[in-house]
């Protein structure tokens, strides 16, 4: 998160490719997240 915040030191962050690559880095950390959020939830509604 540090290179997003701070270009001078990446040049290559603000490219359309780097933007590109860190949205689709971020997307797919959401996805992961939901599909273990509905997993854990699938489970606690198996317990009860």
């Amino acid at each position: 998160m540090a290179m997003v915040h701070e270009p001078r030191h990446k040049r290559g962050a603000c490219t359309p490719q780097g933007n590109a690559l860190c949205l689709g880095v971020a997307f797919a950390g959401l996805v992961i997240v939901a599909m273990i959020l509905t997993w854990l939830f699938s489970l606690v509604g198996l317990f009860l």
